[in-house]
């Protein structure tokens, strides 16, 4: 992939699908990175010599931080206005796993690795989730749902039983890969994916059923509350809490939200992030998704609405959520609660036992290893017994 310049990538490619692609495959902003370019940019700017510059991010790569390439310019690293010691406080996602393996419980781990069995465990506890339709699975049984349990019963169900829209995902899977979402019939033989594309039902079928043959399911899909569809559309915007538990209590440090990019069905393919106030839910800054780190969007990029200071629905209830989803599983230190904004109100969409900081990076423009959260990340290590050295290791 390359970029045309430093800042700003090529165009998206348009809602279509080769006859090799997979259906399954989101389409929207594909953020390309031409290395060459990206280092000469960013020496002029600084005023630096190249080589300075690659050794910076050589020795972040390989050390403790283990940042990619790709994460110093996203991250906006590459800006004069970062001291080293800022620097030192971003981190790649095999630092972020290593640091999330530490604080987490496997046997919690292993439950939300299962949406099933994540939804089971936020409807007995009386937490808001959107229900399960149906399951694809081959053999086994999930009380409460209607099983699918072949590649014929997956197709007609998609074709003539399920009501549209409805929504899809793997059971086990993570950062919305292998999601969909259908938004209504094209005869009896085709479907209608939020981003345009008209889909053969027995195409869609057979690529659940070989792609994903531990499982897959279907769910109600979530209708963007109207405050949120004025600046980001009418797909459903993932806004991510984070939080640590220690001390014996919930102590959130970040909240986050990903803003689609225009004609995709999911926000994966996003152009933009936003950091939201913890106390108030007001949209303090956002992140151009277009262009590398440092460059806030101050517009919508899809209706052109003012996304500063933006007010955020239900934020009291959003942070009571997120505090009695962490209160079911107190022995898991990290844990990043995934919450949609409907229209009749929040609900929870997705526990994550080992959320990644990209989107904190970037969107706060600073990292995730500032003073104050060390100082909490620090405290749930030990509590766990992990101090001195061991704690270095995983907290750089």
């Amino acid at each position: 992939m390359t970029i045309g310049t430093a800042e700003t990538p090529a165009s998206p490619p348009q809602p279509d699908t080769l006859p090799t692609q997979p259906i399954l495959a989101p389409i929207g902003a594909v953020r390309g990175f031409d290395l060459g370019h990206a280092l000469q940019w960013a020496a002029r700017s600084r005023n630096i010599w190249v080589g300075r510059l690659a050794f910076d991010i050589m020795r972040r790569q390989i050390g403790r931080q283990k940042l990619t390439t790709e994460n110093y310019f996203h991250f906006g690293l590459h800006l004069a206005r970062h001291s080293a010691a800022t620097r030192a406080t971003f981190l790649g996602d095999r630092a972020t796993r290593r640091l999330n393996k530490a604080l987490s419980d496997p046997n919690v781990v292993q439950i939300w690795r299962d949406k099933v069995s994540t939804t089971a465990a936020l409807e007995k506890s009386g937490l808001p989730t959107p229900p399960i339709r149906a399951v694809f699975q081959r053999s086994g049984n999930r009380d409460g749902c209607t099983m699918l349990d072949s590649q014929a019963n997956l197709a007609a169900y998609l074709g003539h039983t399920a009501v549209v829209p409805f929504f899809g995902k793997p059971v086990i899977g993570a950062a919305g890969i292998g999601a969909m979402c259908v938004v209504a019939h094209d005869g009896p033989d085709r479907l209608v994916l939020a981003d345009g594309r008209t889909v053969a039902v027995a195409d869609l079928a057979h690529e659940i059923a070989q792609t994903y043959p531990q499982g897959y399911l279907f769910q109600d899909r979530l209708c963007q509350h109207p405050d949120l569809v004025a600046f980001a559309g009418e797909v459903m915007c993932s806004l991510r809490i984070f939080s640590v538990w220690v001390g014996g209590r919930f102590t959130p440090l970040y909240a986050n939200m990903r803003l689609p990019s225009p004609g995709a069905m999911l926000d994966i393919t996003c152009n933009g992030s936003a950091a939201i106030d913890l106390d108030t839910g007001q949209i303090l800054r956002t992140q151009d998704g277009r262009r590398l780190g440092g460059h806030s969007l101050e517009k919508s990029h899809i209706t052109g609405a003012q996304i500063i200071g933006v007010q955020l629905p239900f934020w009291p209830r959003v942070m009571q959520l997120a505090a009695q989803a962490h209160a079911l599983f107190p022995s898991q230190g990290v844990l990043g609660i995934d919450i949609g904004l409907t229209e009749n109100g929040a609900t929870i969409v997705e526990l994550n036992s080992s959320p990644g900081h990209g989107g904190h990076h970037q969107t706060n423009d600073e990292g995730i290893l500032t003073a104050r959260f060390r100082a909490v990340f620090a405290a749930a290590l030990a509590e766990r017994g992990i101090t001195g050295r061991r704690a270095r290791r995983v907290l750089p």
